[in-house]
């Protein structure tokens, strides 16, 4: 029978899940005595329908495919019960094994010369399977057929039947053509359609189960019916009057492709039956990729706008060229229309050398593209317009235009300012940036319109941002926070590790003109936070996992931060501070001024994690010092359980505010709880760090 769970997985999942769920992982693997269950079970089989289908033999031929499989998968939350086996085939011709999960080297038998050996019940637990293997060893020339029966506790297969046949009898499509280009079509047309015939070939009616059509543009269609909008239309394609398509019948469907996009496209129109070798057959749809196709953006009426620009000054806006076909575009020229305004001019240095080559497109990979930039230099508070053409091979679109609008204003430069411009704070403090002070005398209310705050400088190990408010978690208080509102003055900082922090305010205005930039140089204003710790004993830890390629995202790698109580033996005890025991009562019972604090516990990344211990205790007199240690909790993803790998840890240490001990150079970790010992806390007649770096 399939394994249970295994404990560590259940164990991995602790950090995450209170005890009561933790409960309900212990009870996955117990057979609840009946059909009834308190989680459903989904079974799913494979092939879907299932069926033991066989070719023709010869008696006593033991050709490879005698042997036939189908597999059952529980996917569901409860066990699924397999009972009541009923084996309606001739037990002289097939034998019948099983096996569990991926394990097709550990056969059992199931029934086997006529022997029923499956018992009364079989019991898969979720996330595993069972496999039921059919050995045909024909003994007379008849062709193969039967059944094999059971129930199971699944809603939908109460009553479950895996027909046997043999391929003589089994229904068989084939469909032409199974690629259609339809070539280069213009933006707005529609092609004519193309025919891809389906038919039967077998010996038994071929059922369509459902026609799928994936790809921008592309349609199908059984006479005058959409095939995705009409499902009914494929219930009776031939139109005998009887459901499926019988033997040596056909139907055609016609494929078009309107195109409302420059650029290559791919569809797939999938055929799904019960032919029981072809269950899905895919027809490839393309257009638009043997030939040179160029794609200039921004398109559309109001192409590409400068908005206001502040007379005597200048703004710089760029077009993009794309490649988007199957062969190289050759760039002949680009080059301002004759009616356009001289406000507006294509910047020299961004225009290649013409005639330019571009590679053509590669499928799944970006197009090959190039910005070419225009400038408007208004001189007089008027509006300026014209025409950017770009001429190529493109057959379709020889020659592609983009319309260009400017505005010269009368526009002061907005003005950055902060009301506070120096913190000096504790870590765990949150920071309100305000830049309410900021001003643009001729923008609306006097105001800017976007504020932003930019990190110039933070320490090693911080992941501090500005948000508009921070997460309800205050472990991990950047889990859930809400990012900034541009269109608010003021963001909240939280501090979380110590050392100096730097932050630059940018504003802009209501004709998007931002300042500090090249036309509003002055003033800069910044912030700067100065966090130092005013515990007695303050520990931070962040890490660096290179096989995660997002740190900052929900799924991450999981290192924990540990610190022993000097009357501690083991780690992981109520005289352990660490993530499951996180403000534990030492020192004087009651007293919490005394009491160590992980302050910060990151699940999904790089940290950081810290704790802090106000008031320790006499490690001269308790015989024993402190100690700090590093687990690494997780290293797989929450979401597939695959690995990330070694992570990279750095530790800093402050008694008394002062810096007394790092790692210059991080240590590495490689897998699930590799443990670190650090280093011991001596806080008696002196204050002071010895170092064991150690791993177990």
């Amino acid at each position: 029978m399939p394994h249970s769970l295994p404990s560590s997985f259940i164990a991995r999942l602790a950090h995450l899940l209170p005890l009561a769920l933790l409960a309900c992982f212990a009870l996955l693997g117990c057979d609840t005595g009946g059909l009834g269950s308190d989680k459903a079970p989904v079974l799913k089989f494979q092939p879907e329908p299932p069926l033991f289908s066989f070719p023709k033999l010869r008696v006593g031929d033991a050709a490879m495919g005698a042997d036939q499989s189908v597999q059952l998968q529980n996917i569901g939350e409860g066990n699924l019960v397999l009972v009541d086996f009923e084996a309606n085939f001739n037990t002289d011709e097939f034998d019948l094994y099983y096996f569990v999960d991926a394990e097709a080297d550990r056969q059992v038998n199931g029934i086997v010369g006529g022997q029923n050996s499956l018992g009364d019940r079989l019991v898969v637990e979720p996330g595993h399977s069972i496999t039921f293997v059919l050995s045909y060893h024909p003994a007379t020339e008849d062709v193969a057929s039967g059944t094999f029966n059971f129930r199971t506790n699944d809603a939908k297969y109460a009553r479950a039947e895996i027909d046997i046949v043999s391929e003589e009898r089994a229904p068989e499509i084939t469909v032409a053509p199974l690629d259609i280009d339809f070539g280069r079509v213009a933006v707005g047309s529609t092609t004519d359609p193309q025919d891809v015939t389906v038919t039967n070939i077998g010996q038994e009616v071929l059922m369509i189960d459902q026609l799928l059509l994936s790809g921008s543009g592309f349609t199908a269609s059984i006479g005058d019916q959409d095939v995705t909008e009409n499902p009914g239309v494929y219930v009776d394609p031939d139109g005998d009057g009887n459901p499926g398509l019988a033997p040596d019948a056909s139907f055609v469907m016609q494929v078009r492709f309107a195109n409302t996009l420059e650029g290559p496209a791919e569809g797939l129109l999938s055929i799904m039956s019960n032919d029981p070798e072809s269950p899905t057959v895919v027809v490839k749809l393309n257009a638009n990729g043997a030939s040179p196709c160029i794609r200039v953006s921004p398109t559309g009426d109001d192409g590409l706008m400068f908005g206001g620009v502040p007379l005597n000054g200048g703004l710089q806006r760029a077009i993009t060229i794309e490649s988007c076909g199957g062969q190289p575009l050759r760039i002949e020229s680009i080059a301002m229309t004759d009616d356009s305004d001289a406000a507006i001019a294509l910047v020299a240095e961004s225009v290649p050398e013409l005639p330019a080559l571009m590679p053509a497109m590669t499928l799944g990979m970006a197009l090959p593209n190039r910005n070419i930039k225009l400038e408007c230099k208004p001189t007089e508070a008027s509006a300026y317009g014209g025409w950017v053409e770009v001429k190529s091979n493109d057959p379709v679109n020889p020659s592609v235009k983009v319309k260009v609008t400017c505005l010269g204003v009368l526009n002061a430069c907005p003005r950055p300012a902060v009301a506070t411009d120096t913190f000096n704070v504790s870590p765990l403090e949150t920071v309100l940036l305000d830049a309410t002070p900021s001003a643009d005398e001729d923008g609306p209310g006097g105001k800017p319109v976007k504020y932003r705050w930019d990190v110039l400088e933070k320490p090693q190990g911080s992941s501090a941002h500005a948000v508009e408010s921070l997460g309800n978690n205050p472990q991990q208080p950047y889990e859930g926070a809400a990012n900034d509102d541009l269109g608010t003055p003021t963001a909240r900082f939280f501090v979380d590790v110590v050392g100096r922090y730097t932050l630059q305010l940018f504003v802009t205005d209501n004709l998007d003109q931002e300042a500090p930039s090249e036309n509003c140089p002055e003033p800069v204003a910044t912030v700067t936070i100065n966090a130092e710790s005013n515990e007695d004993i303050h520990v931070e830890m962040s890490w660096h996992t290179p096989g995660d390629a997002n740190e900052t995202d929900t799924a991450g790698s999981d290192v924990d931060l540990h610190m022993l109580h000097p009357r501690g033996q083991r780690w992981s005890t109520n005289l352990d501070c660490y993530y499951a025991n996180p403000n534990p009562d030492w020192g004087m019972v009651g007293e919490p001024s005394d009491n160590p604090s992980l302050d910060l516990d990151d699940i999904n990344g790089a940290g950081p994690e810290n704790i802090t211990l106000d008031n320790p205790e006499n490690t001269d007199d308790l015989g024993a010092p402190y100690k700090i240690g590093v687990d690494y909790y997780r290293e797989e993803s929450l979401s597939s359980f695959e690995g990330y790998g070694p992570s990279l840890v750095t530790i800093r240490i402050y008694l008394g505010g002062q810096l007394a001990w790092q790692n210059d150079v991080p240590k590495e970790l490689q897998r699930t709880h590799d443990f670190w010992e650090v280093a011991q806390i001596i806080w008696g007649a002196e204050h002071r760090v010895r170092v064991i770096d150690r791993i177990n």
